[in-house]
């Protein structure tokens, strides 16, 4: 037998000892000795109980999504999640990421089809990720149209983006 199966069948055969200890103490009304035991078997299943949940797996299991350990932060941003980009005026955006983890970030701007208009990676204008806030920028091509686009920013451990704005790019 696997030794995984162990503390499952201990705890199932503690279970029906709990309730056959419960039944006895009801029905005596109130035995000390029954009350004692009935005590110690309790705090025996939840020692087991916890043991078990804690050594099984080897990867994280969470039921929640997990948060974003970096903060995307553009400095063209006229709203809360929007940049508008004047093309005529410059190329760029400016921003900053706050507490990188890792090398490896990069952004996407698609259309309102979702199709891929320009990819790349984020690089910190000093060259390297090393410090609690570093400033990055990113040229936008000039091949892309005038209109309204989507900017998501990814890090290798998320597979969802880490920050998503609205891009306005007008040409005046």
């Amino acid at each position: 037998m696997k030794k995984e199966l162990y503390i499952p069948l201990v705890l199932i055969g503690l279970s029906v000892a709990f309730i056959v200890v419960s039944f006895l103490l009801w029905l005596s009304r109130g035995n000390d000795s029954l009350l004692k035991k009935k005590l110690r078997i309790g705090a025996l299943i939840l020692t087991l109980s916890g043991v078990a949940t804690g050594c099984w797996y080897s990867e994280e299991v969470t039921c929640y999504v997990p948060s974003v350990s970096c903060v995307f932060v553009v400095e063209d941003a006229v709203a809360q999640g929007t940049i508008e980009l004047d093309m005529a005026v410059t190329n760029k955006l400016s921003g900053k990421i706050y507490q990188p983890e890792g090398e490896d970030f990069w952004y996407v701007i698609t259309d309102q089809d979702d199709q891929e208009i320009q990819t790349g990676t984020v690089e910190a204008l000093d060259g390297v990720f090393d410090e609690g806030m570093e400033e990055f920028e990113l040229v936008v091509s000039s091949d892309v149209a005038t209109g309204e686009y989507v900017l998501d920013f990814y890090t290798p451990e998320l597979n969802r983006p880490a920050a998503s704005f609205v891009l306005h790019i007008f040409n005046d």
